[in-house]
C-alpha cells in the first residue's frame, strides 16, 4: 500500500510538473510577444518624433515665409495708392502743359 501511495504521489508530481512547464512556456511566449510589441511601438514612437520634428521645422519655415511675403491685401492697397499717385502726377503734368 505504501508503494501505491508513493507511485500516486510521484505521478501527481509529474503531472503538476508538466503543467508548470506548460504554463512557463506559455508565459515565456507571451513575454516574447510583449517584447516584440514594445519594440514595434518604440520604433513607431521614433518615427512619430521624427515626423513631428519635420512638421515643426516646416511650420517655422512657413511662418517665416508668410512674414516675408506680402499679404494679398497689402499688395492691393499698395497698387491702389500707387494708382492714385500716378493720377495726381498726370493731373500735375496736364496743368503744367497748359
Amino acid at each position: 500500500m505504501d508503494q501505491v501511495t508513493l507511485k500516486d504521489s510521484v505521478n501527481r508530481i509529474k503531472v503538476k510538473s508538466r503543467m508548470l512547464l506548460s504554463l512557463y512556456d506559455n508565459e515565456k511566449q507571451q513575454h516574447r510577444q510583449a517584447r516584440e510589441r514594445i519594440a514595434e511601438l518604440e520604433e513607431e514612437l521614433r518615427q512619430q518624433k521624427r515626423l513631428n520634428a519635420t512638421l515643426e521645422q516646416e511650420n517655422i519655415t512657413l511662418k517665416m515665409a508668410s512674414v516675408l511675403s506680402p499679404d494679398h491685401r497689402d499688395v492691393e492697397a499698395t497698387r491702389a495708392h500707387l494708382s492714385g499717385l500716378v493720377r495726381e502726377i498726370d493731373k500735375c503734368i496736364t496743368l503744367l502743359s497748359h
